[in-house]
């Protein structure tokens, strides 16, 4: 069946073709606007105190008295719920738990801060440096609250975070730290967006250079409503994607405290 673009000109089918992409806008925007999830999301940040490899002019001794030989880091770690639902206690199936991922020697564990004067009350349980994993507790834990923790451990590199624990409703730990400078990866600012603009861009290059062929092969041939459409299309969305990654770029995701 092929469509009778006359018939889409007439003003009645373009107001009621107006009214259900409205519509159809209005509810995708209505269904978005519902949803409702509960999200923990955290962000690192780490420097090197001690490099053994240097002469330094003084000994680094831990809490109980004895010499550290390895290098030494110190490493910030902010966790908030990053959705719009509480994470009650209740909800705790396995305790939330912030682990290195290479075997360190815990130097020192403290909660830096918390938010609202932690009337969430979270606190560290158990004994951090024996087990070398840090469980972390509270009493509420609502949107937008959170706290930072500070590690510093001794190692041979630096090590990563990792964050686990089950609790329902949160599905994941969202990781917001940005890859180390000068590596690109999907979790750098704004490198999807830019890779989905180049892949428009080359579609766009492409038609273009297809109807240029053409116009040279059959210079009678004008150039249909449909491929204008199409042409103009990408062009526009591969500059929407490659503004929506100069934002991301200059203003990289981070921690709300």
């Amino acid at each position: 069946m092929l469509w009778d673009l006359n018939e889409l000109r007439k003003p009645v089918n373009l107001v009621f073709l107006g009214i259900g992409v409205v519509g159809l806008v209005a509810t995708v925007i209505t269904y978005l606007w519902s949803l409702h999830e509960s999200n923990i999301s955290y962000h690192t940040a780490t420097i090197q105190i001690v490099d053994q490899k240097e002469v330094v002019p003084f000994t680094v001794i831990d809490s109980d008295g004895q010499r550290v030989t390895e290098n030494v880091f110190a490493t910030n770690v902010t966790v908030w719920n990053s959705g719009d639902l509480p994470i009650d206690v209740q909800y705790i199936r396995t305790p939330l738990t912030i682990s290195l991922t290479i075997p360190v020697r815990l130097i020192d564990v403290k909660l830096e801060h918390a938010t609202s004067e932690n009337i969430s009350e979270f606190h560290i349980d158990g004994e951090p440096k024996k087990s070398g994993v840090i469980q972390i507790g509270w009493r509420y834990f609502d949107p937008k609250e959170g706290f930072r923790l500070r590690i510093i451990y001794a190692a041979k590199e630096m090590s990563s975070v990792r964050l686990n624990g089950v609790i329902f409703g949160v599905t994941n730990f969202n990781d917001i730290t940005p890859p180390p400078k000068g590596e690109m990866s999907l979790k750098s600012p704004g490198f999807v967006q830019l890779m989905i603009a180049a892949v428009l861009g080359v579609g766009f290059s492409i038609l273009a250079m297809v109807r240029a062929v053409v116009r040279m092969r059959r210079p009678e041939q004008q150039q249909s409503q449909t491929e204008r459409l199409a042409i103009t299309g990408l062009m526009v969305v591969a500059v929407l994607f490659q503004l929506w990654a100069m934002i991301a770029i200059l203003r990289p995701p981070s921690p709300p405290f």
